[in-house]
C-alpha cells in the first residue's frame, strides 16, 4: 500500500514545474532526495503513532489523543471536504487523460471560463470527464466486495506499476544521451517561489506514504508490519523517484523536462512520455501512457481503500452522519466511498490539475504537521502508554518536521494567497460543524437515542 498509494501520476508529470525555475540537473535530483528525506521523516513519526493506536481511523485518532476532539474532528473535515474530492477528482482528470493517449475520446462538449474573484475557472464536460469517474466507480465498486478484494487489486496493478517503470529507468539509464537545442530555464536564485513551486510539486509525489495508517485497525499485527511498512516503503519510493529523474535528465536533458506538459506548455507531451519517445520510438508515448493509466488506477485503488476510513472513525464518535459509520454485509464504510466517489466527479469540471494539487498538499501538510507535533504532546500527556515503535532521534526529528511544516505553510500563504486562503476558510468551518455536531451527540445521550444524527 505504501509503495502503490506514493507512486503515481505526478512523478511522469512534475518534474516539469520543477525544471522551470531550478538551474540545473543535480539541483532537481537535490530536490527530490530533500523531500524524500523529509516524507521519509514523516513516515517515521507515523510509524510510532500508528504503532501506538493502531485503530482504523489514523490522523484522528492521533490528533483526537493529543489535541482534542476538536482538532481531529477538523482534520476530518478537512478530509472529507477538500483531501477525499481533490484526490478522486485529480485521479479522475488523470485517469481520462491517459485514456484519451491510447482511445481518442474527442473535445469537450462543454468548455467555458468563469471569472470568480479576480480568477479565471474554466469548466470543461466530455468524454474524458465520463471515462474518468466511471473508472473511478469501478475501483470503489470493487472495494464495497470488502478489503481483501481491495487489498488484492492494490498488489496485482502496483506490481505491474513498478515494473513498467523499472523497465524504464533500466532502459533510459544504458540508452544514449539526448541532447536539446532549447535555451536552458532561468534559475539565477532560488526565491521564495522556487522554494514553494518545488516543494508543492516533490510534495505531492511523495503523498500516500501515511495512508497505510489510515487502515492500521484492519492490518495484522500492526505493531511490527505498519512501521516496517512505512519506513522500506518509504525508501523505495526515493529510491524509484531519484531514479527516474536521473532518467529523464540524461535522456532529455534539463530544457527539455522543463517544456514537458504544465501550466506553461498545456499542449506539450508529459515528461514521461518525452522520455518513452526518445528510448522506445513514437509507440513509446503510447506504451507509456497504458503505465501511466496502470499507475493511477492504483493509487486511485489505495486512496479509496484506506481514506473511507477516516470518516467512519468520526460517525463511530457520534460525530457525524450516522450512515458514514455503518459497514455493509462485507464489512466496508461503503457510504464514505461513494460520497467521495459523487464530490470528485463534481470537481472533475475544473480541469486546473496544477491547481487542484498545490491546494490538496497545502492542506494535508497543516495537519502532518500537527500530527509530528502530536508525537512530542503524547511523549508529555502519555509516556506510559505503551510504544511499539519509538520515533528515532526523539525530539529532534518531530521538531525538524514542524519546523518545516509551518515554513512551507506561511509561504505558501505568501506566494499562492487565494488557493491557500481559500483552503485554510474550508478547514476553519470545520470547528462552528463541530460544535453543532458535538451539540446534537449531547442531546442525543440524554434522550438515550444514537449518537450520530441521521443523514
Amino acid at each position: 500500500m505504501v509503495v502503490g498509494c506514493v507512486i503515481g501520476v505526478n512523478i511522469f508529470i512534475k518534474p516539469a514545474v520543477m525544471a522551470q525555475v531550478l538551474p540545473s540537473g543535480p539541483a532537481l535530483i537535490f530536490v527530490w532526495i530533500a523531500a524524500g528525506l523529509i516524507s521519509l521523516a514523516g513516515a517515521l513519526l507515523y510509524a510510532e503513532l500508528g504503532a501506538m493506536f493502531p485503530q482504523t481511523g489514523g490522523d484522528y485518532v492521533y490528533l483526537r489523543e493529543a489535541f482534542g476532539e476538536t482538532v481531529g474532528f477538523v482534520y476530518v473535515w478537512m478530509t472529507i471536504l477538500i483531501r477525499a474530492t481533490l484526490n478522486l477528482a485529480t485521479f479522475s482528470l488523470a485517469i481520462g487523460g491517459f485514456l484519451s493517449s491510447i482511445v481518442p475520446l474527442g473535445n469537450p462538449w462543454l468548455d467555458s471560463s468563469v471569472a470568480l474573484y479576480g480568477q479565471t475557472i474554466r469548466i470543461q464536460f466530455g468524454w474524458r470527464q465520463i471515462a474518468g469517474v466511471s473508472t473511478v466507480a469501478t475501483l470503489a465498486a470493487i472495494n464495497c466486495l470488502g478489503v481483501r478484494a481491495g487489498g488484492l487489486s492494490q498488489t496485482i496493478l502496483t506490481a505491474i506499476k513498478v515494473t513498467g517503470a523499472a523497465i524504464l529507468i533500466v532502459g533510459g539509464l544504458f540508452a544514449h544521451g539526448g541532447t536539446s537545442s532549447l535555451p536552458a530555464p532561468s534559475a539565477a536564485e532560488f526565491t521564495m517561489s522556487t522554494f514553494v513551486t518545488t516543494m508543492l510539486a516533490a510534495l505531492i509525489t511523495y503523498n500516500g506514504w501515511s495512508y497505510i495508517a489510515l487502515a492500521a485497525g484492519e492490518v495484522r499485527d500492526p505493531e511490527r508490519n505498519i512501521p516496517r511498512a512505512l519506513t522500506l516503503g518509504t525508501i523505495v519510493v526515493i529510491c524509484v523517484y531519484c531514479l527516474l529523474n536521473g532518467t529523464y535528465l540524461h535522456l532529455l536533458g534539463l530544457q527539455q523536462i522543463a517544456t514537458s506538459s504544465s501550466s506553461l506548455f498545456p499542449t506539450a507531451p508529459t515528461v514521461g512520455a518525452k522520455a518513452a519517445e526518445a528510448l522506445f520510438g513514437s509507440w513509446g508515448a503510447r506504451a507509456l501512457s497504458a503505465l501511466f493509466l496502470i499507475s493511477a488506477l492504483g493509487v486511485t485503488n489505495g486512496f479509496l481503500l484506506s481514506s473511507s476510513r477516516v470518516p467512519f472513525a468520526l460517525a463511530r464518535d457520534g460525530l457525524f452522519f450516522k450512515a458514514f459509520g455503518r459497514l455493509n454485509r462485507r464489512n466496508v464504510p461503503m457510504t464514505a466511498i461513494l460520497y467521495g466517489v459523487a464530490a470528485g466527479a463534481v470537481l472533475t469540471l475544473l480541469p486546473s490539475y496544477d491547481r487542484l494539487t498545490d491546494v490538496l498538499i497545502f492542506s494535508q501538510w497543516i495537519f502532518y504537521t500537527l500530527a509530528a507535533a502530536a508525537v512530542i504532546v503524547l511523549r508529555r500527556k502519555a509516556p506510559d502508554y505503551p510504544r511499539p515503535y519509538r520515533t528515532p532521534l526523539y525530539p529532534a526529528l518531530p521538531l525538524a518536521v514542524v519546523g518545516f511544516g509551518c515554513v512551507l505553510v506561511a509561504l505558501t500563504l505568501r506566494a499562492q494567497p487565494v488557493e491557500a486562503s481559500l483552503a485554510v476558510l474550508l478547514i476553519l468551518a470545520g470547528i462552528p460543524a463541530f460544535l453543532w455536531f458535538r451539540r446534537l451527540r449531547t442531546a442525543h445521550a440524554a434522550l438515550g437515542v444514537e449518537a450520530s444524527p441521521s443523514l
